[in-house]
């Protein structure tokens, strides 16, 4: 569903496209939150929360980066390593 109507503006082809970056946005943020076991956060006020966020995804691009630098190391895709 959407509500960019205006097909002079929106193509078809540019809204399928949108739509794939949505759905690969949603597929990362659910694979974070499952590596990170952030299904509850455990902070009580909207600032907190922020930051816990951010802790989290610091936390996940330090791992991405030691795990891509594996990687280059060994000649190792990137695809082919595991953070478990």
């Amino acid at each position: 569903m959407t509500t960019l109507l205006d097909k002079s503006i929106y193509s078809t082809l540019k809204i399928v496209g949108l739509y794939g970056k949505c759905w690969d946005v949603e597929l990362d943020l659910r694979h974070i939150k499952t590596t990170l076991g952030m299904d509850i956060l455990r902070c009580q006020t909207p600032s907190m929360v922020r930051k816990e966020i951010y802790v989290y995804l610091l936390a996940y691009n330090l791992l991405r980066s030691l795990m891509w630098s594996a990687g280059t190391t060994y000649t190792t895709p990137l695809l082919r390593l595991s953070n478990r």
